[in-house]
């Protein structure tokens, strides 16, 4: 498999050197038709989002034909596997970036070091580099990336929570001051997102689940230290709801019903309050994530866009891909999603920076650290739940559901350390 990328990637690179073509896009007479993977287009803001990339693209290159799949984010994982192993990739592919070293292990990306300027790098924000890259080679450009911040009701909370010690203090004053309403909410259900709100804890406790070598580390005691606080939120200091009940989309639903003061989550979590920010019902603002021993860490969290390695028209899918994460596309993107910028350049400009709400998930930034890269992640999003789970119910200590978590992992052949032996 890896020769036949090897050869693919050569290839690729002959043809990619006779790429000298004018902003008119001019290939010659035949329209070429190449297609783009985009899970989850058929929602508003996404549709918007794709359609205006294309009207652009299309009008700066008119031989090219870009011809959406639109497959629902559920579904695309299975769907992408099945149309790898029939040799019918997509020419561009955007996915989850967790999926990332997967579908590099498949032989489906190509590596695009070579034609990835230092000047388009420096857009992003380092740890976003990082999370597009396995095993030294950059496969990836960052898409609808994301950090997660504290919101809280300002009109009950006047100086937000600095520290874990702090957060668990406001959250019995709130409980205390206001019978009915839990202080704060974390997540516990059976969805990718509870791993989103471990892992805030678990990098603040300076835990991970693998080394920057790719060396499993989740048996650690500063694991056990961010699962055990996790754990004491709702069975010792009582001051969220079940989190078994819930899973972090969830978590507004109860915010703007009174049922919570605070809670985590992207900037997405606002809107789905559903109200503004200054509301007379349910007042919020955002707030850095309060530090745990080791500081302030959101998880970094990133959807990627790449070439399919047997794609028939790399020329063709690089003008695409570097087309949509150009600066200019780039902010358009964000300013429609309400996406969080992927480089301190545009996260400076004024329209970012200027909503004190929004502005708080720019400054998380500067601490987010890259989702673990599993050689699967489907497995350990599992066994990782079923160890929060297990813990939270009281089946299992932190201690003794790490050790398990750990041994699972390494069982089912996850640790990306593992393959390169």
């Amino acid at each position: 498999m890896r020769k036949k990328c090897a050869l693919s990637f050569s290839w690729f690179l002959i043809v990619i050197l006779t790429v000298a073509i004018s902003s008119s896009g001019a290939f010659g007479a035949e329209k070429v038709t190449i297609r783009w993977l985009y899970p989850g287009g058929d929602q508003p803001v996404s549709r918007q989002t794709w359609q205006g990339h294309l009207e652009r693209f299309e009008a700066k290159y008119p031989n090219i034909k870009v011809e959406l799949l639109d497959v629902p984010w559920d579904l695309v994982h299975d769907r992408l596997v099945n149309m790898i192993m029939a040799g019918d990739g997509p020419d561009v592919i955007q996915i989850g970036a967790r999926w990332l070293p997967e579908f590099v292990e498949m032989g489906a990306f190509m590596p695009l070091d070579k034609l990835v300027t230092q000047d388009k790098r420096n857009m992003y924000y380092p740890g976003l580099i990082k999370a597009m890259t396995y095993k030294g080679k950059l496969y990836a450009m960052p898409r609808a990336y994301s950090t997660q911040a504290l919101i809280y009701r300002s009109d009950l909370i006047k100086t937000p929570p600095k520290t874990w010690d702090e957060l668990v203090k406001v959250a019995k004053k709130v409980q205390e001051e206001h019978p009915g309403i839990y202080g704060f909410a974390i997540a516990g259900a059976n969805h990718v997102s509870t791993l989103s709100q471990y892992f805030c804890y678990l990098f603040q406790a300076g835990g991970n689940v693998f080394d920057e070598k790719g060396n499993l580390i989740l048996d650690s005691p500063r694991a056990i230290e961010a699962l055990r606080f996790y754990r004491d939120l709702y069975t010792v200091h009582k001051v969220v709801p079940n989190p078994l009940e819930y899973h972090r989309e969830q978590l507004p639903e109860l915010f703007a019903a009174g049922r919570i003061a605070m809670f985590v989550s992207g900037p997405w979590g606002g809107r789905s309050v559903g109200r503004p920010p200054q509301n007379p019902k349910t007042p919020y603002a955002a707030a850095l994530l309060p530090a745990g021993p080791e500081g302030i860490a959101t998880e970094l969290v990133s959807d990627c866009t790449g070439i399919y390695s047997k794609t028939k028209h790399p020329k063709e899918a690089w003008l695409l891909l570097d087309f949509i994460t150009s600066e200019q596309e780039q902010i358009f993107r964000d300013k429609i999603g309400g996406l969080v910028p992927q480089g301190p350049k545009i996260a400076g400009l004024p329209e970012f920076q200027k909503d004190p709400y929004f502005s708080t998930f720019i400054k998380m930034a500067q601490y987010g650290v890259p989702q673990p890269q599993p050689l699967r992640w489907e497995p350990m999003q599992k066994i990782i739940v079923e160890m929060i789970q297990k813990v939270l119910l009281q089946k299992a200590t932190p201690e003794q559901a790490v050790k398990e978590a750990a041994r699972e992992i390494e069982e089912q052949g996850l640790v990306p350390a593992s393959s390169k032996k």
